[in-house]
């Protein structure tokens, strides 16, 4: 299967114009689209993520000055560091709490870091770099100091204020290679490293997990040396890797597959895919502008062009829809009745838009089809009135292995969200609350209510907080809605991270910020007929919502087949969790009055019909 990709354009040695991407032509089995774009019209030189999910990234000018580092939180960005007159540099990682970037200003090369905690920027190294990359606790550095220098590679390991030792000197190590300036480099899982000298080399070289050991204990007498490449690029891409082409970026997904732009400054650049056993290379995308830095996140890959950062994504082979259509949905713990209609679901949301959604359930909430309803539609008639047993979870859960820590979100309060839509109560991981109504919750045609968070759309998916809902007759038995979820779990969705909603069904949050996700009762017949001294489905009185903990780790979440549910993660401080913004109500009992006023009505209007039949 093929990795999911995405586009950019940083140009060699650090030089960027901020121009838009050019796509002249990507491989069939690809689709690409905009994720973040910088408003200045600056072009993105590099960009990473921190552990908290805020993306930082280096702008250059159109003089090729440095024009300043920025973070996007997700929603505002901010700039963290003011441009300088420096020429803007290569790099821009994240590594230990500190964001790494690097200027120049004549001869000298610079390498800042900026606490993302503390907010100040500090200089940390005038060691000749071009690349910067963050690996197992150190910070690397490829670089010649001069077009025709000796390629050098380097390692530091900051130590805990965020300095490089040795008087903040890079420790450098020879990697003799071909090239007339050097290129980027990248490690696999098992630590092996590879790196493609760039400008004026058409190869990549591969040294072991041992050698390069050996190597970072005694650069003088074990220095990494090229004795033969591990892979060459043909002769298709020769207008790509000539003495005015080379690599400019490089990643390594979690296929084991490389990923690398070859950048020339008179030829179309190429996003190209190597296969792990260096067999073949492919041309994913070609750009008439520079492609450049590659970055992974999330089990996506992601690569900024001019002012930009975009997602190349693979597009599902037929053969894989159908397998999710029958293989995936078949095998669902669900009751008979609940599988139909699941069945029934999928089969009319693939007639609506086969195109848009990958999976088999409602997709964005604006799409056509899309079965979300909108929080000022005339179908909701009531809201909820009132709540109880509110706790709420803790902000943060380890990635790595679930746990679950930190004081309890404390963002919104439960009476905001009550009569109507437009407040918001963050849960916590794993936090719950109890809605009540004046007027019970029937089971109607279709949705019977809906419940509402304030997700929002990112490069066509959505940063989803989700939610399992259950109801409950006498607020002591509560039956929990059969849910699935067909999100992958191989990779943690991280920070701000995003997933498909037509993978997901009843779970709220999967749709966007004032769209409600909407629940039948129907769903819950079965259970009503087996119990239904417990459940009256004519007789809501309760809707408990309960906060997803995403985890693919330690404590999970499962959907109604036993899969672990994967949603957006992390350390979000006060607002952590499902954040409710309102339950509205389509289907509502009528009030004991109504009925006795109805009943008497028609006993009154058949009692003045019989008078009249017996001629009084």
């Amino acid at each position: 299967m093929k990795y999911r990709l995405a586009l950019a354009a940083v140009l060699l040695a650090g030089l960027i114009v901020p121009v838009r991407a050019a796509v002249t032509g990507i491989d069939s089995g690809f689709t690409y689209s905009s994720y973040y774009n910088n408003s200045t019209g600056d072009g993105i030189v590099s960009y990473d993520w921190d552990s908290s999910g805020n993306l930082y990234y280096m702008a250059g000018t159109s003089s090729y000055t440095f024009g300043g580092l920025y973070q996007f939180n997700g929603s505002t960005t901010t700039t963290v560091v003011a441009g300088s007159t420096d020429y803007v540099g290569a790099s821009a990682v994240y590594l230990n709490g500190y964001v790494y970037y690097n200027t120049s200003a004549g001869s000298t090369q610079k390498i800042y870091r900026y606490d993302v905690v503390g907010g100040t920027k500090t200089l940390t190294s005038t060691a000749a770099n071009y690349g910067l990359y963050a690996y197992n606790g150190s910070l690397y550095v490829c670089g010649a100091g001069n077009v025709g220098d000796a390629n050098k590679l380097g390692y530091a390991t900051p130590v805990a204020d965020g300095s490089l030792p040795n008087s903040g000197a890079i420790t450098a190590f020879t990697a003799a290679t071909p090239g007339i300036a050097s290129g980027p480099l990248a490690f696999d899982a098992a630590g092996n490293l590879y790196y493609a000298p760039g400008w004026g080399s058409d190869s990549i070289y591969r040294w072991t997990a041992a050698e390069v050991s050996l190597a970072l204990a005694d650069p003088v007498n074990n220095a990494l040396v090229a004795s033969s490449a591990w892979f060459t690029f043909g002769a298709e891409y020769a207008d790509q890797t000539g003495n005015n082409g080379g690599a400019t970026s490089m990643v390594i997904g979690e296929d084991g597959n490389i990923y690398l732009t070859l950048t020339s400054w008179t030829a179309p650049s190429v996003l190209v895919e190597i296969t792990a056993d260096a067999s073949a290379a492919t041309t994913v995308l070609t750009d008439s502008d520079r492609l450049g830095e590659v970055r992974e996140k999330d089990g996506s890959i992601y690569v900024s062009s001019g002012s930009g950062i975009y997602q190349v994504s693979a597009v599902p082979e037929p053969s894989t829809v159908a397998l999710l259509l029958t293989g995936l949905l078949v095998p669902l713990v669900m009751r008979r009745r609940q599988l139909r209609r699941a069945l029934g679901a999928a089969a009319i949301v693939v007639s609506v838009s086969t195109v848009a959604w990958a999976g088999p359930y409602s997709g964005i909430s604006t799409d056509a089809g899309s079965t979300a309803i909108k929080s000022d539609s005339t179908s909701i008639v009531e809201w909820a009135a009132g709540y109880q047993d509110l706790v709420r979870g803790p902000v943060t859960y380890t990635t790595a292995t679930g746990a679950l820590s930190g004081a309890a979100a404390s963002y919104g309060t439960p009476e905001s969200i009550l009569g109507g839509y437009g407040g918001l109560i963050s849960l916590g991981n794993g936090g719950t609350i109890t809605l009540t109504f004046s007027q019970a919750i029937m089971n109607g045609a279709g949705a019977d209510f809906a419940v509402f968070e304030n997700a929002m759309l990112s490069s066509g998916k959505v940063f989803a907080e989700l939610a399992m809902i259950a109801v409950s007759s006498d607020g002591e038995h509560f039956y929990t809605f059969p849910s699935i979820s067909l999100t992958q779990t191989t990779t943690q969705v991280g920070a701000y991270g995003t997933i498909d909603p037509s993978d997901v069904y009843n779970l709220a949050g999967k749709d966007l910020s004032g769209y409600g996700t909407p629940f039948d009762l129907d769903d819950l017949l079965d259970v009503a007929n087996a119990d239904g001294s417990f459940l009256d489905l004519d007789n809501i009185q309760y809707v408990r919502v309960t906060d997803v903990v995403g985890s693919l780790a330690g404590q999970q979440t499962l959907d109604s087949a036993g899969n672990a549910i994967n949603d957006s993660n992390s350390a979000y401080g006060n607002t952590a969790g499902f954040d409710l913004t309102g339950v509205g109500v389509v289907h509502a009992a009528p009030e004991p009055g109504t009925v006795t006023l109805l009943t008497t009505g028609m006993v009154a209007i058949l009692g003045h019909r019989l008078r009249r039949s017996r001629g009084a």
